[in-house]
């Protein structure tokens, strides 16, 4: 997690069919908490086939999703 990370979720994903699905869903969860802030965007980074992090983080502006592989 990064220092300025105010959240973090991980994700496995065992089906790439669900990848959107999963990856959709824990993201609006991020933007009901961003909201809840006030602060930070969602970083979204693939560590690994069918793993990632999900970041609501102060490195990312508000209201923004930034992918990262």
């Amino acid at each position: 997690m990064s220092e300025l990370a105010l959240e973090r979720t991980e994700v496995v994903i065992k089906q790439a069919r669900d990848v959107d699905g999963i990856l959709d869903a824990a993201v609006r969860g991020l933007q009901l908490k961003a909201l809840a802030h006030g602060t930070g965007g969602i970083l979204v980074t693939r560590q690994a086939p069918g793993r990632f992090t999900l970041e609501l983080s102060n490195d990312v502006p508000f209201g923004y999703t930034y992918e990262k592989a």
